[in-house]
C-alpha cells in the first residue's frame, strides 16, 4: 500500500509538526500512572505546548498490541514524545521524522 501524501499531510497538521520542526531538549521527564496526579514540572511542560496529542497506534490483528504516545510541540517547534514506560510515561525529545518514520511503518501495515 502506498501512503498517500495528503494523509501524511493531514497527519503532520493534526500533530502540528511543520516544516521547521526539531526535537525538543526534554529528556526523561516523568509522568506516574495510575491516576497519581501528573507532577508540577509535567503540568507546566504541557501548559506550554502549542499542541499535544495523543495516539494509540494499532496494528492489525487479534493479538496485536496498540503503541500508545504523547506528541506535544512547542511554538518553536520542538517536539517531544512521551512513551509508556513502566505504569506512565516518560517524555523526551524526538526529531519529527522519528514520529513520522514510526506514522509510515503503522500505516504501511495496513
Amino acid at each position: 500500500m502506498r501512503l498517500d501524501d495528503d494523509e501524511e499531510l493531514f497527519f503532520r497538521g493534526i500533530l502540528g509538526l511543520l516544516d521547521h520542526a526539531t526535537a525538543s531538549s526534554v529528556d526523561g521527564l516523568r509522568q506516574p500512572g495510575g491516576g497519581a496526579p501528573a507532577p508540577g514540572e509535567v503540568t507546566t511542560f504541557l501548559a506550554r505546548q502549542r499542541n499535544v496529542t495523543q495516539l494509540a497506534l494499532v496494528p492489525p490483528g487479534e493479538d496485536a498490541e496498540p503503541e500508545a504516545c504523547v506528541v506535544a510541540v512547542d511554538e518553536q517547534g520542538g517536539t517531544t514524545v512521551g512513551t509508556v514506560e513502566g505504569d506512565g510515561l516518560v517524555y523526551a525529545g524526538t526529531a519529527p521524522q522519528d514520529v513520522l518514520e514510526r506514522y509510515r511503518a503503522w500505516r504501511g501495515a495496513w
